[in-house]
């Protein structure tokens, strides 16, 4: 799941944060913090969902979220790519293909290359299980 916030205002969110009786939140509490906490979680989450609604992810998201050499740019260049095969240029698309999996390859090198690096003396932290 993930945030919509395509149609977020901020000013209509502020507005009715501003709204809300934080003072009777409070005393219907009686001094007990965690209820406080719930009520105030509870109001806000509340506002949250009206104005940012959680969507589910499409699987091909969920997949390009698990990897995380996926960068923006390749992204973008991956958008071309596709672009170029609806539009039936084969000669341009096989060479920008042939690139944007060049630097698919590159990305994740340097991505396995660094994290590895990283966590060179901590063995739980170097197992692809924990990656994951």
């Amino acid at each position: 799941m993930i945030r919509d916030f395509s149609k977020f205002s901020e000013e209509d969110f502020n507005s009715e944060l501003a709204q809300v009786d934080w003072g009777s939140t409070f005393a219907r509490a009686q001094g007990n913090i965690d209820a406080a906490f719930s009520k105030i979680y509870n109001k806000l989450n509340k506002r949250v969902n009206k104005h940012a609604p959680l969507k589910p992810l499409s699987k091909r998201k969920f997949k390009q979220s698990l990897k995380s050499w996926i960068t923006k740019g390749l992204l973008k260049s991956i958008k071309v790519k596709n672009a170029l095969f609806v539009e039936g240029d084969i000669d341009r698309y096989k060479s920008y293909r042939n690139k944007v999996t060049t630097l698919i390859r590159q990305s994740k090198k340097r991505y396995y290359y660094t994290y590895f690096t990283q966590h060179m003396n901590d063995m739980k932290k170097r197992g692809l299980e924990s990656m994951r």
